[in-house]
């Protein structure tokens, strides 16, 4: 029988895939104009003009659009598309779609489709000042719309989290606001520190966490005062500055200092900018702005201790301070806290004796903890102590400050960052989110971050590659595209585009087309479970010990899989991979004929980009127990006509033993008769 060839090489390489052009389009429709850039709406992102090809069949209205593009280590955030979904808001971009397009650096990317703004923003990127704003036009035309935008967003429970000067249009002066959208990135993930309060301006910018409203009035506030000074308030200072002069004399002193705005916008901002997220007003009550400008709320100004206390290269005079070098200054502060000077400068500097207390038991657990390793032991207990010494303060871990639903975005933004990587494993392996939050017993939904924290932490202790931080990446981030390196710059973010960008990757000649990315992407997105296959691909391939072809097979089976989401499709590339890793498991097969039809199956099927019929002819159950049986049966035969050779052999041998010692008795009487004749001639003679 004549049988083709498994080599790879024998095979010709498959022509480059042609993608439909239908793909291009997002949602089916939104086509994205890389030709006409839209730099000056994009609030410090990327963005493109879109052309609708279907305006019709919604709404028979043009509209001009544009697509945000998404930054591929920041991924967008998808609880507000669900939650903005079919709602009308008024003065804001709202999403109309998200997907996939062609990027202007070529590949693909992830973009989010909205209105364009009405006209340019308040405050333009290169613009070092403006023209004041007038009262008038501030409470009119910015507050109010403002207001009205942070109620409609709060009754559907999501956060903006994007206001800042370049974020914010309008079409001319003397009219409204339109806010850009806040949906294209990580929540505050592009807000400068100044226009954050001090307790979010010290996180990680992918860790900010969504927040509350009152956050995005605290923006507000800060926006406010720019416009109506002309002037960017705290310009050119650095993030630690701006954080640190927030905390030593209060949001609102550092903020104005230096600006000039009437009484009416300082009182007005005073409440915007408490210190104290409660204490700033609600949406509603701005609606009203002089009934906001009512609303203070006396506020008792923190202790100051008559004598600093070095943190580091950190002078502190006040518990929120301490707090915030504490942090800031890991090694430092875990050095000052075990040897009770913290508490000892609580207690008798700042006369805090329930602090000092709280801080003194907090070393105590730690010196007798035994449980972990002195590293966690050192990142919970300095966890503990900022959030005693400042409650408003988001979890401090080794160096690293977010907020619990931070961490997903924040694993993406620092994906490459090992050294970070390592730090956020070791935070989530001890939970640290439960015992953060057992410190915040007034936290909202306090039972919801306990169960996150142990599902996040049992997602590590899955083994091989369908756990551990990949995996966990993939699954706090559903709009995280796919980080391999074979999948560079196909943005895979949806697992139905998965199988397609690895058919465009692969070429015959690669080692492997799965990695522990690709595993973690498809353990976080497939509704099945591939766990063994991972675990068999996550280890050295042992010819000495594996069965022939297993890794190859296992890899056949992850594709096959990922192929019934498009049965329609072949896969000749992936294909002519898998027909030279799965070469040798056509070895399980004992019968030379059997093995030669399945070879020439096989290569049929990887000729024709059909993986299961591949699956088919190498995982045929029925096949090889008909193969094994009929292997058994000749092993039978052939053991059946062994016995009877070793039969015949040993008959033979009786015989020859029987034939020797007749002979010999023959000749021994032949010797007695001749004996006997020679006497009696003897006698004779």
């Amino acid at each position: 029988m004549f049988t083709r060839s498994l080599d790879a090489g024998a095979m010709a390489e498959p022509s480059p895939i042609q993608t439909n052009p239908a793909e291009l389009l997002i949602s089916g429709s939104y086509a994205v104009d890389l030709s006409a850039p839209l730099t000056e709406f994009g609030g410090g992102q990327s963005c493109f003009a879109v052309v609708d090809r279907m305006p019709s069949v919604r709404s028979g209205v043009k509209r001009d659009l544009m697509a945000v593009q998404v930054g591929p280590m920041a991924p967008p955030r998808p609880l507000a598309f669900t939650a903005l979904a079919g709602a009308k808001f008024d003065y804001d971009m709202q999403p109309v779609a998200h997907g996939r397009a062609a990027s202007a650096g070529g590949g693909y990317a992830w973009f989010v489709v909205c209105p364009q703004p009405p006209g340019p923003a308040v405050w333009p990127d290169a613009a070092q000042s403006i023209v004041p704003w007038s009262e008038t036009d501030l409470l009119v035309h910015l507050i109010r719309p403002a207001a009205l935008l942070l109620d409609q967003l709060d009754n559907v429970g999501v956060t903006h989290r994007a206001i800042r000067p370049n974020n914010v249009f309008r079409s001319r002066a003397g009219h409204p606001v339109s806010f850009g959208g806040g949906w294209s990135a990580p929540p505050a993930f592009l807000q400068p520190a100044a226009f954050e309060p001090p307790y979010s301006a010290m996180c990680h910018r992918a860790g900010r966490g969504g927040g509350s409203i009152a956050d995005d009035v605290y923006a507000l506030g800060v926006l406010m005062l720019a416009l109506a000074s002309g002037r960017m308030p705290m310009e050119g200072l650095d993030d630690e500055t701006v954080i640190r002069r927030k905390l030593d004399r209060g949001s609102f002193s550092a903020l104005t200092e230096g600006l000039r705005v009437s009484a009416a916008i300082a009182d007005l901002a005073r409440v915007m900018l408490a210190e104290d997220p409660d204490h700033r007003p609600l949406p509603s009550l701005l609606a009203d702005p002089m009934a906001a400008r009512a609303r203070r709320v006396a506020a008792r100004p923190a202790p100051r201790a008559s004598r600093k206390l070095d943190v580091g290269s950190q002078s502190v005079w006040e518990a929120r301070g301490l707090a915030a070098a504490l942090a800031s200054e890991p090694e430092a502060a875990v050095r000052l806290l075990r040897s009770q000077a913290v508490a000892a400068w609580l207690r008798r500097i700042l006369n805090d004796h329930t602090a000092a207390t709280a801080i003194e038991d907090a070393v105590r657990s730690r010196d007798a903890e035994t449980s972990i390793d002195a590293v966690r032991a050192d990142g919970l207990l300095l966890m503990t102590a900022v959030a005693t010494l400042d409650p408003l303060a988001p979890l401090c871990w080794r160096g690293v400050a977010l907020f619990p639903d931070g961490v997903g975005p924040m694993l993406a933004a620092e994906a490459a960052n090992a050294a970070m990587m390592g730090r956020l494993e070791a935070m989530i392996a001890v939970e640290a989110i439960a015992t953060w939050v057992d410190l915040h017993p007034n936290a909202s939904n306090a039972a919801v971050m306990r169960l996150d924290a142990r599902q996040m932490r049992m997602t590590l202790r899955i083994a091989g590659w369908s756990g551990g931080m990949a995996r966990l990446r993939y699954s706090l981030n559903s709009h995280q595209p796919c980080l391999s390196p074979m999948l560079a710059g196909q943005c895979v973010v949806r697992l139905n585009d998965l199988l397609m960008a690895m058919e465009n990757m692969v070429t015959a000649s690669a080692e492997n087309i799965v990695d522990r990315e690709i595993a973690g992407f498809i353990s976080a997105r497939y509704q099945g479970r591939m766990d063994d296959d991972f675990t068999i691909l996550a280890r050295t391939e042992d010819p000495a010990i594996d069965p022939p072809g297993e890794h190859g097979m296992a890899q056949l089976r992850v594709v096959t899989r990922l192929g019934e989401l498009q049965v329609t499709r072949a896969w000749p590339r992936l294909a002519a991979h898998i027909l030279r890793a799965a070469k040798p498991g056509l070895r399980q097969w004992q019968s030379r004929a059997t093995r030669q039809s399945r070879e020439a199956a096989l290569v049929a099927a990887a000729e024709a980009g059909q993986l299961p019929g591949m699956l088919m002819v190498l995982q045929d159950a029925q096949g090889l127990a008909l193969d094994s049986e009929a292997a058994a049966a000749s092993q039978a035969e052939i053991s059946g006509i062994d016995r009877a050779l070793r039969l015949l052999a040993e008959q033979g041998d009786a015989r020859a033993i029987v034939s020797r010692n007749t002979g010999q008795e023959i000749a021994a009487a032949f010797g007695v008769i001749a004996m006997a004749a020679s006497v009696m001639f003897a006698v004779r003679g």
